[in-house]
């Protein structure tokens, strides 16, 4: 996105990077051949069992998922069991095709819950996910935080019967909630409930709601809240700065 440094010209070219940019520029191959080397690259028997399991993760991005879940869907198109599951989602895993983000409750709770999965290779999203601008938005907020913190369970989302954090950073005390809509009076009051619900269970000292466009510093009872475009975040968001 080059801008210049001029914010008027880097919020116009975000506007023109979400509405073509992820659909155009970033395809190299079609999904069908991505998927056909990976398959060979890792000597699986089936690349439409991979196809059928990413198309079932993009339709659920930001929920949490469970093998099981993926089990049915698999067996419904190939017939495969869940060993081919857990192996397909882990080769998935291991090529950065998949990501994976944990729930910080289970270290709370001592329970195992369902992680949520994003997309590594937009190629994947951009051939499967109907729900283009949401899921993009998220994916590129996960890409960014795991390409600075890394992937070995640094970024988690927080989800539990009284919060729900998009992403949580323990190491750093740091949450954010994505709020497209944040012009909504009503979204931007649930945002700020659920920073209010997480500072309960949770060390929280660092709080982030972006958004498509507003900008703004909530001073709340639990501390301070900076309200960011997603555009503004991308550009200067640095993990080593906390």
């Amino acid at each position: 996105m080059g801008n210049n440094g001029d914010p008027i010209n880097a919020r116009l070219s975000f506007d023109d990077y979400l509405k073509c940019g992820l659909q155009n520029a970033m395809v190299t191959k079609d999904l069908d051949t991505c998927l056909r080397e990976l398959a060979a690259r890792h000597g699986l028997h089936d690349s439409l069992g991979l196809k059928h399991l990413v198309n079932a993760l993009t339709k659920r991005v930001g929920h949490p998922t469970s093998l099981t879940h993926l089990g049915q869907v698999l067996n419904q198109s190939v017939h495969d069991n869940e060993n081919t599951v857990i192996k397909y989602v882990n080769t998935l895993l291991r090529d950065r095709v998949l990501l994976m983000v944990p729930n910080f409750n289970d270290a709370i709770t001592g329970l195992t819950t369902p992680p949520k999965y994003y997309v590594g290779d937009h190629v994947f999203l951009n051939g499967l996910s109907s729900d283009a601008q949401f899921a993009q938005i998220e994916h590129l907020v996960v890409q960014e935080l795991l390409r600075q913190l890394g992937t070995d369970h640094a970024v988690f989302f927080l989800k539990s019967e009284s919060t729900d954090l998009d992403f949580y950073v323990p190491e750093l005390s740091f949450g954010i909630v994505l709020a497209l809509e944040a012009q909504s009076v009503a979204t931007l009051t649930q945002a700020i409930k659920t920073f209010e619900s997480a500072h309960q269970s949770v060390s929280c000292q660092r709080r982030q709601i972006l958004t498509l466009g507003l900008a703004k510093t909530l001073e709340c009872p639990f501390g301070q809240i900076d309200v960011i475009p997603l555009w503004k975040w991308l550009l200067t968001f640095d993990a080593n700065a906390f």
